[in-house]
């Protein structure tokens, strides 16, 4: 060959690498930017997507910067939808809104700059790190399947949701990552489009609720649950699920879902009373549990109100879990009750206190570190009351309004104070 001939030949040869290296520079995703937190998480500053450091199944080591194995570590891929449930019932790293991501989100973590295994960013530390990882999108042409990421290659690849692979959840960001770089096949079209799923829980307190994948690719499905706070009990879905069971099918579309909650009934009993072949029940509402109750003797002639007598004696009672502040207690006697009135200890005297007396039950309110509560911790109660009647031949006593009640409780402190400085003027 003619040395004019290899010079054109090998200009032709630069020219082509030249443009090779354009045309692969214009198509090559930019790296993300993580920035570590301080709670075992990391955020994408491009995205705004938050990402925990750890794989699911291992636990962050803040001290050392690790991640340390705590049980199971490989999931199927409903293993891994259900794992971010697992970790907002948990409120994983203080948070409640963990997703598994999607396979364009799960994309962005390849560190496409590496030039050896794992190509991931060092801020997401072995254990794991090079491994391949579900991702929430459902494959479109083998809806059996779903997209994964293997980390310790970049690859992207369809695998059946039966094989157990890793996890690692995110929270935050858009809706839609538009990251998209890698090869190893594409998801075109409509399999792309995310629709997201706003849950909410009623009364908001009351519980946790989650849905997973969220959002869902165009087509797929989504499983939504319930996790009931102490105190309270799932009983139904409203909006675009109904009954007990919430799972969303074919979503085209964003979707509206919330979880209805109700307070448990913590029951106790029967126990017996001081009469004798009497006995009561209790039906609390607003705390979890009775944790004790008895009847005890009446109050001392000291402390009880003059002309009335307590024929079942006192309920001393402790409840525990109020997490609302306020039980109702509902007594169930085992006999009808004689008219009379409701009396609660408030800094050592028994006072009236309203009550509803009906048949052969009694119902009256609690507050938790309210009047007569002898509990200082926070959602236990501690408070002795009973009923009431007047001895024969002695006139009716009034009951006081809750007004009245806290008008009665100044007094008493003051009457305490009072015959206090009368004590030690005595000594002196």
């Amino acid at each position: 060959m003619k040395t004019r001939q290899i010079s054109g030949l090998r200009r032709v040869v630069a020219t082509l690498r030249v443009v090779l290296a354009l045309v692969t520079a214009s198509a090559a995703p930019a790296f993300a930017s993580f920035v570590p937190n301080g709670d075992g998480t990391a955020a994408d500053s491009d995205t705004g997507l938050v990402w925990d450091r750890c794989a699911w199944g291992s636990t962050w080591n803040a001290a050392s910067t690790s991640c340390a194995p705590t049980g199971s570590d490989t999931f199927t891929w409903a293993g891994a939808l259900s794992a971010a449930t697992a970790a907002n019932a948990a409120n994983h790293l203080g948070h409640n809104d963990w997703r598994l991501p999607s396979k364009n989100e799960l994309e962005s973590l390849v560190d496409i700059s590496a030039t050896a295994s794992p190509v991931i960013d060092p801020v997401f530390p072995w254990p794991y790190a090079g491994a391949d990882f579900w991702s929430s999108t459902t494959s479109t042409a083998a809806p059996s399947g779903a997209w994964r990421v293997d980390f310790a290659s970049g690859s992207v690849g369809v695998e059946e949701k039966t094989v157990a692979l890793r996890v690692r959840l995110l929270r935050g960001g858009a809706a839609a990552a538009g990251f998209d770089g890698l090869g190893g096949g594409s998801n075109p079209g409509p399999g792309n489009t995310l629709h997201a799923i706003t849950s909410t829980a009623n009364p908001a307190a009351a519980g946790v609720v989650s849905c997973s994948p969220n959002p869902v690719v165009q087509g797929g499905s989504a499983t939504c649950t319930a996790t009931a706070a102490p105190g309270y009990a799932f009983t139904h879905w409203s909006g675009d699920c109904s009954g007990t069971v919430c799972v969303l099918g074919s979503v085209v579309a964003a979707r509206s879902v919330a979880a209805h909650f109700a307070v448990i009934d913590a029951t106790f009993g029967p126990i017996p009373t001081r009469k004798s072949g009497v006995s009561a029940s209790l039906v609390v509402s607003g705390c979890t549990s009775v944790a004790a109750a008895s009847f005890v003797n009446a109050p001392t002639a000291a402390a009880a109100p003059a002309q009335v007598r307590f024929p079942y004696g006192v309920l001393d009672l402790t409840l525990q879990g109020c997490n609302s502040g306020t039980a109702s207690v509902t007594v169930n006697y085992s006999e009808p009750l004689p008219s009379g009135n409701f009396y609660k200890e408030i800094s050592g005297s028994y006072v009236p206190y309203p009550a509803t007396v009906s048949g052969s039950s009694t119902t009256f309110s609690l507050v938790d570190n309210g009047l007569g509560d002898s509990d200082p911790a926070i959602g236990t109660i501690h408070d002795p009351a009973g009923l009431a009647v007047a001895a024969a031949g002695a006139a009716s006593i009034p009951t006081l309004s809750d007004g009245g009640l806290a008008f009665l409780a100044t007094v008493l402190a003051g009457v305490a104070l009072l015959s206090g400085r009368r004590a030690r003027r005595s000594t002196r």
